[in-house]
């Protein structure tokens, strides 16, 4: 089972609650004023009395609210009431950091439990989800001024708030955090990779999800609280940072329940029917100029598909049970249009497979429920079956084009590594558009050589070489006897990649 933390402190000891004060259904005028409680899930203003005379310290909620913009809603039980602050970066989690805190309307009582998605269209419309709850102590409570102690889950300590101005108010912590109070920032890791599996199967004990065509990326987040505001950086597998090249999943940290986080995913631009396109994703991956990169991004957003979590809050979860990963995911997920759960379907891998198959996808990966993540292996614990199958082939040489191509080329000509030496593995003639063209055979170009790289030159007519640095993906349906890819598809560049790391028993 997952393993949580065990630094929380006691709460104090419990005691009578503050009686209601008369007027406090009076106070919530303005909270039911700003609702259509036959559209949201909200409570009613009416509610307020049903939770008046509970017993026990009074209480607090720490909500994450993702409305028009990320913010946390703390609440203070107070005469009758949830007194409400609107505080864009969080409770501070370090002493001396100051964050703004704005005053918002009283709320009932039972807004302290509540978490769900306000309606578009409705006052803070969008999901909320409980952050943070617990007791707290009123250490001091005067015009325009409060000190608190909160004894939570996240936050256990003593808090200032004051105002500046009308609705304008600083939170600031006045104490250090105790020892283990705070995760420590979570690990560099690198992806686990999946075996190539000739068929689909069914199995009881294994977990099945879409194999999403697109670049594999893990994500640290980090949620702002220590000075610093909040982040996402991205890494390739191979560890390269890749954050600058996706502007729209700077956000990513907002949608997750954690101070920070390691996220395991996959990084896809849909076509017009929803699927993913490899070629929309490519025509990206090599923009650096920012200018380029942000009209891109516009022009052909992409969405991350989350599949797994490695690490949260100081818990280092690639040790536990895919099963257990996945719940705690769903707990500290809150998807939106360019953060997605990757769903998962239990035993029925065949189904699923002639699914994919159907709406022309990649294929399908198998995990075994109860696998541990091995960062940086590859392992039969996941097993990918594709439709059409796939490998990294190094670019050893090029044919001369004819008719439209006469000023490109016509076919790339492919190899393999096998014991230190490049074999020949067949030509890729198609999957490039006039774009492509024009741009792969200038780098083609640049990377000309005297002599063929293969140990076993094709005999091609207009072959024409070049060092053997760049990568690219190939889809292909089976390989012959002899070694040669059968109908093999250019699907795109694969930068930063080791051409050496592109052997023959990539064949799947």
């Amino acid at each position: 089972m997952v393993r949580k933390p065990t630094t929380e402190e006691p709460p104090p000891e419990r005691a009578p609650r503050r009686p209601a004060a008369p007027d406090a259904a009076g106070r919530l005028g303005a909270y039911a004023a700003k609702r259509d409680f036959s559209r949201t899930s909200e409570p009613d203003a009416a509610d307020a009395a049903d939770a008046q005379d509970a017993a026990g310290a009074p209480r607090f909620v720490v909500q994450h609210h993702l409305a028009t913009r990320l913010h946390h809603d703390l609440r203070l039980e107070r005469d009758g009431v949830a007194v409400s602050w609107a505080v864009p970066k969080g409770l501070p989690d370090l002493p001396g950091v100051r964050h703004l805190a704005i005053q918002t309307e009283d709320h009932p009582l039972r807004y302290l439990t509540f978490e769900g998605d306000i309606p578009a269209g409705e006052y803070g419309g969008g999901p909320m989800r409980i952050w943070d709850s617990g007791t707290y102590e009123a250490l001091e409570w005067g015009e325009g001024k409060a000190t608190v102690r909160l004894h939570g889950r996240r936050h256990r300590g003593e808090y200032h708030l004051f105002r500046t101005d009308a609705d304008q108010w600083m939170v600031v912590r006045a104490d250090q955090p105790a020892a283990g109070e705070l995760p420590p920032d979570p690990p560099a890791l690198l992806p686990m990779l999946a075996t190539a599996w000739p068929r689909p199967f069914d199995d009881d004990a294994w977990l099945f999800e879409v194999k999403w065509d697109g670049m594999r990326a893990l994500a640290r987040v980090q949620r702002p609280g220590r000075g610093t505001d909040g982040r996402t950086v991205l890494r390739a597998r191979h560890g390269n940072d890749i954050s600058p090249a996706w502007p729209e999943l700077a956000g990513l940290w907002e949608r997750v329940l954690a101070r920070n986080a390691v996220l395991d995913g996959e990084i896809v631009a849909l076509d017009d029917a929803g699927r993913p396109s490899f070629q929309r994703l490519q025509r990206r991956m090599h923009l650096d100029d920012e200018r380029g990169v942000a009209r891109a991004a516009k022009r052909a957003p992409v969405t991350y598909m989350v599949f797994d979590l490695l690490a949260v809050d100081g818990v280092e979860l690639w040790r536990e049970p895919l099963s257990d990963r996945l719940a705690r995911l769903d707990e500290v997920l809150v998807p939106s249009g360019r953060v997605q759960r990757s769903a998962v379907f239990p035993g029925d891998g065949s189904v699923l497979f002639e699914a994919v198959r159907e709406q022309g996808m990649e294929g399908v990966i198998g995990k075994r429920a109860a696998s541990a993540y091995q960062p940086g292996r590859r392992s039969r614990d996941w097993r990918k079956v594709k439709v059409r199958r796939e490998v990294s082939c190094v670019i050893g040489g090029w044919t001369t084009g004819e008719g439209r191509r006469s000023n490109s080329f016509g076919a790339l000509l492919l190899g393999l590594y096998a014991e230190g030496e490049l074999r020949y593995v067949g030509r890729a003639g198609t999957g490039f558009d006039e774009a492509e063209l024009t741009s792969l055979a200038a780098r083609l170009a640049r990377l000309a050589a005297p002599e063929a790289p293969f140990a076993d030159p094709p005999r091609v007519p207009g072959a024409r070489w070049v060092r053997p640095e760049l990568v690219c993906r190939i889809e292909y349906s089976e390989a012959t006897e002899g070694g040669l890819l059968r109908v093999p598809v250019h699907k795109g560049l694969v930068d930063g990649a080791d051409p050496r790391a592109c052997t023959v028993e990539d064949f799947g």
